[in-house]
């Protein structure tokens, strides 16, 4: 995401803070139905590739000049269809076409004229290929790519790939576009200049790698200025043994959302390779079966609160670890409301909540949460995220408003300690 940001912000000006490959309306409502007269100021287009092959997947977005102002064009943020065609409301000034795909830029900059479809050439972003096999020479599929900066890099700097993160194809193969400078559109020029400086990108990194079954692995890569980069392959070999144990609180009872965490203990440049492998715990038992010789550190954490921590532990280790604290905490039922009627399908994050959605009667509950402060954070569909400061308490025993009707009996029977929550999302 930041170097996206970098690219548009190298372009001339600032950049949007909306995730890569995601259009930014500026935080303008873009311009007016009065201004732009939609029902007769449309433009057409169909984007092309290198080849002139139509252009899959991604998304454009207008802007207009007018008036030596400029401004995203209201409803012209588009999906390209399965022929890289597009049509949207356009203006009397100068429009000026954005490009969001992972792989494409515009080959040159983008402008449409009222009632004149075009054809828009976009070029393939440089890339960073590469393969995963195993001993044997195979290909290792659906292994798992992850891009790092060194320790030692320029904080200033930014990943110089569009994504931090892929996965190996059905042939063990990895291919990642580069981050390149998209070119200078009349908009950019006049709302902030064009900057032909270099970008402030890694030339150096750590591709990290990780399999079900084998041992992880890491190369480093040094990057040119520009231009594809063909590593050798990365050659994977078998995982060490089982790392195995068991969780429990000093009573000798599981916490219900325990996790642990492995890192190899030695961690400094010279370490042989950069991982974090995590594991749930299932009742009270734990396993790891995808690690390096190891050694590795070991910490146990339930709602972000460490409770143990094991050093210079190996594969084929089968350890017991007990926490410093109780499994006693209450349990925790939000309820989300919006003009007093119960939402469900509302995701809720923070907290003793991960991932977790409210069900029919607006209800997400998690049982024995640790004391702490925390901030959950509530997504529902076309509104912008709200957050909440949660307090638990060790002896809470009710608090908040009461749930809405039916509440007590969804619960099903749950304990009395229950610290319960409503969080009204504004209208």
């Amino acid at each position: 995401t930041g170097a996206r940001a970098l690219a548009r912000r190298g372009a001339g000006g600032a950049a949007g803070t909306h995730a890569a490959g995601e259009p930014d309306d500026g935080g303008r409502t873009g311009l007016s139905a009065r201004e732009q007269d939609v029902a007769s100021r449309r433009v057409a287009a169909q984007v092309v590739d290198d080849d002139g092959e139509p252009v899959e997947g991604g998304r454009v977005a207008l802007r207009c000049l007018h008036d030596d102002e400029v401004a995203p064009i209201a409803d012209a943020i588009v999906a390209l269809d399965e022929q890289g065609r597009f049509a949207a409301p356009g203006c009397l000034g100068v429009i000026c076409v954005e490009l969001f795909h992972p792989s494409l830029r515009p080959a040159h900059p983008w402008v449409l004229e009222l009632g004149r479809p075009a054809v828009l050439q976009a070029t393939g972003l440089a890339r960073l290929h590469g393969s995963v096999v195993d001993g044997r020479g195979e290909p290792v599929v659906a292994a798992r790519i992850v891009l790092r900066a060194p320790p030692d890099a320029d904080p200033e700097a930014v990943l110089p790939t569009v994504a931090g993160s892929t996965s190996t194809d059905g042939d063990g193969v990895f291919s990642i576009a580069r981050v390149e400078r998209p070119p200078c559109d009349p908009c950019t020029e006049a709302s902030s200049g064009c900057d032909e400086a270099p970008l402030r990108l890694h030339d150096h990194l750590w591709v990290s790698v990780h399999a079900d079954g084998f041992a992880p692995a890491r190369v480093a890569v040094e990057l040119g200025e520009t231009g594809d980069v063909e590593l050798e392959p990365i050659r994977l070999v078998a995982a060490a043994e089982v790392l195995s144990g068991t969780v429990v609180d000093p009573r000798g009872a599981a916490y219900p959302r325990a996790e642990v965490y492995a890192r190899p203990s030695e961690t400094g440049r010279d370490a042989p390779v950069l991982e974090q492998h995590h594991a749930d715990v299932q009742g009270d038992s734990f396993a790891f079966e995808s690690l390096g010789p190891g050694p590795y550190e070991l910490r146990v954490l339930q709602d972000g609160v460490e409770l143990a921590r094991s050093a210079a532990v190996r594969p084929g280790d089968d350890i017991a670890l007990r926490g410093d604290r109780l499994a006693v905490g209450p349990d925790v039922e939000v309820l989300i409301t919006r003009d007093g009627v119960p939402l469900a399908g509302v995701r809720v994050d923070g907290g003793p909540f991960r991932g977790a959605s409210t069900d029919a009667l607006g209800l997400v509950r998690a049982q024995q949460a640790m004391p702490g402060d925390y901030i959950l954070r509530v997504r529902s569909s076309g509104s912008p995220t709200v957050e909440h400061a949660l307090h638990v308490d060790p002896d809470t025993t009710s608090a908040g408003p009461a749930p809405a009707p039916g509440a007590a009996a969804a619960a099903g029977g749950a304990s009395a300690r229950v610290l319960r929550v409503h969080i009204a999302l504004p209208a």
